[in-house]
């Protein structure tokens, strides 16, 4: 500039950094940068000291400023460790932001927005216990909504780490920044975001349950978010959970993407009362559930996820959006795209199951589109849910059905691929329409478009089952349909056009005067219903027959 300046600064005589404010200095002119070194004040060399250990066994003044190259003395190199002297009892000593000296006064840390937690005294070599340094550093990242570092190594947790204030971050540096549950710690979680925290961000660290050395807890997630108005996890990595994974209960957003989940004893991903939530880009590997969108789950998104279940001691479930606890309201506008699913052969469950225990309850707009399900007891499973399309699927090797639909209505199931299911003791089923103990009968299912192909006749696969004519509206049309012993069974209401197996066709014949029955050839792969058959009088009787009516076929 071109008027006088003060200059407030001081500069390590090795390293010409920066470190400190200091008494102002009035310049007559403007500085240049070469003329630094004339006014900066060295150090003393009591200002840097190896480790927090020698700082606390030096009588620093008041206002003196003082730099630790260590935590612990065998410790390694540290940024960051910068310390201003002030009053004794200005702050408690948790061995992070305050030190207590030998001569009453403290050492109080320079804000910095960036924490890492070894500032704090965590040291990740897997044996120590670094809960309270990891607790002490979140505390101080509340204070200033700054970001907690988790770097490379491996910190023991044996309390639940909650950071329940601020805008806080907490980021590590890959897989091998690691969160382990201590043995026999026996927590419902690892890290909470809790209520009171505005908002939960966490990426790039691994959560290690350690679930063969746990034995109680019954639920919770190694990572949770409580009632935050948004939550954003991406590229967490949560192996072996005696609980969840992740779990988010909020009534704002949840954002998992890029994540990696596995051996979850309960549910990789579990979101409950969450409004526009996104389960993207993630895998799953044996979990029992692994991903629940659960009540009041609404205009949520999970997509391009990949789902293994190839552990043969656990049933497992895909992706499961459910209303299951009375008096809450339903899950709605779910969309359940483009995943990729493979054995998963939960009893209940299957690849994707959209369920609701009362009619009253039912999931609606919700839309399964574009996924890839292999080897499933039920590709896709739905009762009591409404208005909503089953749209572009390949589904293969169901052990039981590709397609359940028990107690739905106004559904559209329209050019999917169901493969080989044919694998049921009794009669298996690639498309199945049911009825519902709590809402009654299917209705309103139109199937287009679908191809089904099974290659053997064993146990008597079929196509497309209806349970019963009652369920009225169900319309199977322009479907291929191969290799089915039963390609449509009789209870759906209009079968038409389907290649493989014809239904449109006519043929005609005429009752002979006194008679009252015929045989009409029609051509048809199905019996005719009596909608579907027409009579007309050729003349007028000679005496008025009253009715006249179909009794049989």
């Amino acid at each position: 500039g071109d008027s006088p300046n003060q200059l407030e600064t001081t500069l390590d005589a090795n390293s010409n950094r920066i470190i400190n404010l200091l008494a102002p200095v009035t310049l007559a002119e403007p500085l240049r940068l070469q003329d630094l070194s004339l006014v900066a004040a060295p150090i003393t060399d009591s200002s840097v000291v190896g480790s927090i250990l020698a700082m606390k066994a030096t009588n620093f003044s008041i206002g003196n400023y003082v730099i630790c190259k260590r935590y612990y003395a065998d410790g390694e190199l540290l940024d960051g460790l910068e310390f201003e002297i002030v009053a004794g009892d200005t702050g408690v000593d948790d061995g992070g932001s305050f030190h207590t000296l030998t001569n009453g006064n403290q050492a109080q840390l320079i804000p910095n927005p960036i924490l890492n937690v070894k500032l704090f005294g965590a040291k990740g070599d897997g044996i120590i216990d670094d809960t309270a340094f990891i607790q002490a550093c979140a505390n101080y990242a509340e204070l200033t909504s700054g970001a907690v570092i988790i770097p490379k190594g491996v910190f023991l947790v044996s309390s639940i780490i909650d950071i329940d204030s601020g805008d806080v971050t907490v980021r590590g540096v890959g897989n091998s920044s690691v969160l382990k549950m201590a043995n026999a710690a026996n927590l419902t979680s690892i890290l909470i975001f809790s209520s009171g925290a505005n908002s939960a961000t966490a990426f790039d660290f691994k959560l290690d349950g350690n679930r063969a050395n746990q034995t109680t807890p019954t639920f919770g997630g190694l990572l949770e978010s409580q009632a935050t108005t948004d939550t954003k996890f991406t590229r967490i990595t949560a192996v072996d959970s005696l609980t969840d994974g992740i779990d988010i209960r909020t009534n704002g957003t949840g954002y998992i993407e890029g994540c990696y989940i596995s051996n979850a004893n309960l549910t990789g991903a579990k979101i409950t009362d969450v409004k526009q939530s996104r389960v993207v880009n993630s895998t799953f590997i044996n979990c029992q559930t692994s991903v629940n969108i659960l009540t009041r789950g609404e205009d949520c998104v999970v997509s391009n996820n990949t789902i293994i279940g190839d552990n043969d001691t656990i049933s497992i479930t895909g992706i499961i959006v459910t209303i299951n606890v009375a008096g809450l309201d339903t899950s709605k506008r779910v969309s359940v795209s483009n995943n990729t699913i493979f054995g998963c052969t939960a009893s209940s469950g299957g690849g994707i199951n959209l369920v609701s225990d009362l009619a009253a309850r039912a999931n609606a707009y919700c839309s399964v589109v574009g996924n890839i399900i292999t080897n499933c007891r039920d590709g896709i499973l739905s009762s009591n849910s409404k208005s909503f399309s089953i749209l572009g699927n390949i589904i293969t090797n169901s052990s039981i059905r590709g397609l359940s639909l028990s107690g739905c209505s106004d559904i559209s199931v329209q050019s999917n691929i169901f493969n080989e299911h044919d694998n049921h003791p009794s009669a298996s089923q690639s498309i199945a329409i049911n009825s519902n103990a709590s809402s009654g009968n299917s209705n309103n299912i139109s199937i287009v478009g679908n191809t089904i192909n099974n290659t053997t006749t064993v146990n008597s696969p079929v196509g497309v089952f209806v349970a019963n004519a009652s369920q009225t509206d169900v319309v199977v049309l322009g479907n291929q349909i191969n290799g089915c012993t039963t390609p449509v069974s009789s209870g759906a209401s209009i079968v038409s056009k389907n290649g493989g197996y014809v239904t449109s066709n006519t043929g005609g014949a005429t009752i002979n005067s006194g008679s009252t029955s015929v045989v009409v050839t029609h051509g048809l792969d199905i019996t005719p219903q009596n909608a579907n058959i027409n009579i007309a009088w050729s003349e007028n009787p000679t005496v008025d027959v009253g009715n006249f009516w179909i009794s049989s076929i």
